[in-house]
């Protein structure tokens, strides 16, 4: 089943969106979040304050994790459907 998730910026109105399976919904709204604060810092010219910073850094060291647990889990659920 492929989900959809959307949201709009509430200064401009343009439409974040991304589709996608069950299996990768972290993956897919981490994504947003992040393809949203980089929205925010350079087509807005907006000087991001500390705790966005912060919260770019976090979210920029949990992004790798999450896509290698992605890679090694296609694999596995490939497997698991042939078994």
């Amino acid at each position: 089943m492929v989900s959809r998730y959307s949201f709009n910026c509430k200064t401009c109105g343009k439409e974040f969106a991304i589709k996608g399976y069950w299996f990768n919904q972290i993956v897919l709204h981490q994504y947003l979040d992040y393809k949203w604060l980089l929205h925010c810092i350079f087509c807005h010219w907006k000087k991001p304050s500390r705790k966005e910073i912060k919260y770019f850094s976090k979210m920029t060291l949990i992004w790798i994790p999450l896509i290698i647990l992605q890679i090694i889990d296609i694999p596995i659920s490939l497997i698991k459907w042939y078994l």
